[in-house]
């Protein structure tokens, strides 16, 4: 079986975007405006997210990484939608990524499972997707 594995987060817009940091880092993203660097994506619209370069730079540890510049950071419903174009038979594991400690993304948690939920509704995933969260509300 083969499958994905992908993070998602809330904007400020409520857009569920496939990101794994809660905070985006200078090794990951090359500003293309405003800097944003060391700016949380909880507190982010997605129009202010793609103005940040994430494909340009890759990291050391990572080293058959390939860059791609000016990639941008993509809604979960773009990445499901090429997914299901590609490959229909893919299997979905998505990490719904909330800091229990902070409170701009415990107060957002629910709307960020709604809309994983309506993504892959909307994808029609259902049968092959699992969702999970190490929250532990």
């Amino acid at each position: 079986m083969t499958a994905v594995e992908l993070d998602v987060r809330l904007t400020a817009d409520g857009e569920v975007v496939v990101w794994h940091d809660a905070v985006l880092l200078a090794e990951k993203c090359l500003p293309t405006g405003r800097n944003l660097v060391g700016a949380r994506v909880a507190a982010l619209t997605l129009e202010q997210l793609r103005t940040v370069d994430v494909g340009s730079q890759t990291l050391a540890g990572f080293p058959d990484q390939r860059p791609s510049p000016g990639a941008r950071i993509s809604t979960l419903d773009e990445v499901l939608a090429h997914g299901v174009e590609r490959a229909p038979d893919v299997w979905w594991t998505i990490e719904l990524k909330v800091d229990p400690l902070a409170a701009d993304e415990t107060s957002t948690r629910r709307r960020l499972l709604e809309g994983v939920l309506a993504s892959v509704h909307e994808a029609g995933l259902e049968r092959q997707c699992l969702v999970h969260s190490f929250d532990w509300a």
